[in-house]
């Protein structure tokens, strides 16, 4: 559910920032938050907290990002807060994020990786998908040993799996229905 929430949000949000020509500032001012949220879980807990009030809440944001906000952030920031949905500002701002990415013609993508890639192999990696895919690729890597070798590249929904972990998944599942060995 909670997603649906925060994409009616941010689809909301992202149709006036288009409107006004404000798409970049409202994704930093929404990176900020989302920023801060993270590195700061107490701050969380507060916006999040059913006892403190609205006012209470509008007031401790305006406190804490004073003037680095542009309004349009700060009064949809306190737009849920008042609705009870402070807990959506980090789903709205990776939401708003994807939705002005596209805008620009740039896809992300999350490549796992058994080992850590260097940049060149990261912008090398970037060229070729963006090459099928006929866009701008932005690639967040995340390095994950239990994969043995290869990566995983997820785009939108799709995944290409090019790790050994899955191959030997195969080849033990193709083993196992050809009655090779046994289960």
């Amino acid at each position: 559910m909670s997603g649906v929430v925060a994409r009616r949000y941010t689809a909301g949000l992202f149709d006036y920032a288009q409107d006004h020509g404000v798409v970049d500032v409202v994704d930093q001012g929404l990176k900020l938050i989302a920023d801060t949220l993270t590195q700061h879980p107490e701050f969380k807990l507060l916006l999040e907290h059913p006892l403190i009030r609205v006012e209470q809440k509008t007031a401790m944001v305006q406190e804490v990002f004073g003037q680095a906000l542009d309004p349009v952030v700060t009064r949809f920031v306190n737009l849920l807060i008042g609705r009870g949905r402070a807990d959506q500002l980090q789903a709205v701002y990776e939401a708003f994020h994807a939705l002005a990415e596209e805008a620009k013609g740039v896809v992300g993508v999350t490549v796992q990786s058994a080992f850590p890639m260097n940049e060149h192999q990261v912008a090398e990696l970037e060229q070729q998908l963006g090459a099928a895919l006929k866009k701008k690729v932005h690639a967040v890597v995340e390095v994950r040993p239990e994969l043995i070798a290869g990566y995983r590249v997820q785009i939108g929904n799709k995944v290409l799996d090019a790790t050994v972990k899955s191959a030997l998944r195969q080849f033990s599942g193709k083993l196992l229905r050809h009655g090779v060995v046994q289960g």
